[in-house]
């Protein structure tokens, strides 16, 4: 499991430190100017037209009950507001106002850890300057789902991307620190579908994650909980079919278990390769050929049959699938014979499991079984394993068997020793 637990670990750290990238403040303060000079005035101008009665009244009870300025922003704040003469304040004003007039129409951003930030109470007020000037300002605290739409500097917005870049440098030199029997059978076919899963597993933690993350609430949080839940099922049945079976080789691997332990030649390799990839090609593409003349005939049937817009996209539908079939195997075939290039080989065989250069077969997992195994000796030295799995379909679950052919080269000085693996490998009393 060790092996399994740094992929993990790894696939983790790494995603966490990409969701970390955008992960906004807990808060952001925002800044405003006030003009106390206009509010001032229009709070003692007399509404009244002028050369009334009623105007010199207004002026005479205004006059009485003017205040001075400071009286007036202090009536005017209140509770909400914050008198200071900290130099800081005074500094930060001149930084970020330097000038008066229109240069101060602008909003300001402060992040919730900044030091000035424990001199403000609450999540909305005013923050005076005690000067002569009483520079005043109203602020807001704007919550992580508030914060877009905004031009906040993206230092103050995503404060955590030093931490972000960290753990995803430490991801990656993680990556390199596995020990080279365990990275060999990461290497597998089984081992590089464990790390694919183990990565969507990764993935559906963080996805669950985020809302607690970024602050998300209400709706929008239970959705994306709900589609992590989804994203992490699927990982776990991966990490199931693809993880027990890398164990298994890492075991094998290490010795656990093992019937026999074979070195290729590089002569008899690539002959054994030449073989092996004409084989592989033959069952695939006919495979794939049986496939595409069903689907053709089927798609085509439908097709003459229901002439209307939707057997056209039902037909399109069915021609893209094969086409992407025939592209997957291809792209298959490109990589098998381009991995078939290294100039020797390995195998290890067991009771359940068969290693060759990096490809693994097992027959050990609930459902699968070893159908047939036999040995040739021409056109070169190879046995022939067929295993086959249960495999489900159709939204009535129709089950069947789906079977796979491995291709094992044997050195010639390994015959004898192939003949003895075979027979204690043979399948019997097949169900």
């Amino acid at each position: 499991m060790r092996i399994m637990l740094h992929s993990f670990v790894v696939s983790l750290v790494l995603l966490l430190g990409i969701a970390s990238l955008w992960r906004p403040a807990s808060g952001i303060f925002t800044f405003e100017p006030v003009d106390w000079a206009v509010l001032y005035e229009k709070q003692h101008t007399p509404t009244h037209g002028f050369g009334s009665s009623s105007y010199a009244m207004e002026i005479l009870r205004t006059s009485e009950q003017h205040h001075s300025l400071t009286a007036f922003i202090q009536e005017s704040i209140g509770q909400q507001g914050v008198l200071t003469d900290k130099k800081e304040w005074l500094d930060w004003q001149k930084q970020h106002f330097p000038a008066s007039g229109a240069a101060w129409e602008k909003t300001v951003y402060m992040a919730p850890d900044d030091p000035l930030a424990l001199d403000i109470r609450n999540d909305r007020g005013y923050i005076t300057m005690n000067d002569s000037n009483l520079a005043t300002f109203t602020y807001t605290r704007l919550e992580p789902e508030n914060l877009g739409g905004k031009n906040i500097p993206a230092a103050i917005r995503f404060p955590y991307r030093t931490t972000a870049g960290i753990m995803i440098l430490a991801g990656c030199f993680l990556s390199f620190l596995l020990p080279g029997t365990d990275k060999k059978a990461l290497q597998t076919s089984s081992g590089i579908g464990t790390r694919f899963f183990l990565f969507i597993f990764s993935g559906g933690l963080v996805v669950t994650g985020l809302p607690f993350l970024y602050g998300w609430t209400g709706s929008e949080q239970f959705g994306v909980i709900f589609l992590g839940a989804f994203i992490i099922l699927f990982g776990v049945i991966g990490i199931l079919l693809f993880g027990l079976e890398t164990v298994k080789v890492h075991g094998l691997l290490q010795g656990r278990d093992m019937l026999a332990h074979w070195t290729i030649s590089d002569r008899e390799w690539q002959e054994f390769n030449k073989w092996s990839y004409q084989e592989g090609k033959s069952i695939a593409f006919a495979g794939l050929i049986l496939v595409t003349v069903i689907a053709v005939v089927i798609a085509g049937g439908f097709l003459s049959a229901v002439r209307d817009e939707g057997a056209v996209i039902a037909a399109a539908v069915v021609g893209a699938v094969i086409l992407f079939l025939w592209l997957m195997v291809g792209i298959t075939l490109m990589l098998r014979k381009r991995k078939a290039r290294s100039e020797s080989a390995e195998v290890y065989i067991s009771l359940t499991q068969v290693y060759v250069n990096g490809t693994v077969a097992s027959w050990f997992l609930p459902g699968s079984r070893l159908e047939s195994i036999t040995l040739q000796t021409e056109p070169v030295p190879a046995i022939t394993l067929i295993t086959s799995a249960i495999m489900m379909a159709g939204k009535f679950l129709y089950f069947f068997r789906q079977n796979s052919t491995c291709f094992i080269p044997v050195p010639a000085s390994k015959l004898q020793e192939a003949k003895k693996i075979i027979a204690q490998l043979q399948p019997e009393n097949k169900v």
